[in-house]
């Protein structure tokens, strides 16, 4: 069994299986709240910011919401270049395929996905430049964190991101051909 934490989720890893719960940081919100109740912000930070800036919300309900979202979004498109989402209840924990983790650059990763996606990855470069996002399965890049910024990216580019990724990219083998053909 493995655990890991990012900004919103603790991951368990157990088998074949992933398991994400959702990361209620208390202390945070409350720090949060008191800053937006000081500075009237309460209402902006509510209709504006749910999940893209610290707020008391997103301290407390950014990891269920996240969960929701992605659930939503595996079953609502079935896109093969997401790892499936088998079930959520209601956003407090997520069931999801493991798969084989990626060894990649990060620096490789994200240029040739920018070149894939003629740079809309800048969209979600959070998700898209971190190698832990990704896995493989059957061979093909899979994204296993999918936010709600990265939806757009992943419905437009999402089977030419699977057809055309190359494990063996090398972001500095492709500069040198550049400077050469120069």
């Amino acid at each position: 069994m493995v655990i890991k934490k990012g900004n919103y989720r603790i991951v368990i890893v157990i088998g074949s299986l992933v398991i994400k719960l959702p990361r209620v940081r208390l202390k945070s919100a409350i720090q949060c709240l008191i800053f937006e109740i000081k500075h009237g912000l309460i209402s902006k930070y509510y209709s504006n910011a749910i999940l893209y800036a610290p707020s008391s919300k997103t301290n407390l309900f950014g990891g269920i919401i996240s969960n929701w979202q992605e659930y939503q979004f595996y079953h609502q498109t079935k896109l093969p270049i997401l790892m499936p989402t088998y079930f959520s209840f209601f956003g407090l924990f997520n069931i999801q395929k493991r798969g084989k983790l990626l060894d990649v650059n990060r620096k490789d990763l994200f240029q040739q996905l920018y070149d894939l996606t003629n740079g809309e990855v800048f969209d979600d470069s959070h998700a898209f430049a971190n190698p832990a996002n990704f896995c493989l399965q059957n061979g093909k890049l899979v994204m296993i964190d999918y936010s709600k910024k990265s939806r757009n990216v992943l419905i437009k580019y999402g089977e030419k991101i699977q057809q055309e990724f190359n494990l063996s990219y090398s972001w500095e083998e492709e500069y040198k051909k550049l400077k050469e053909a120069e």
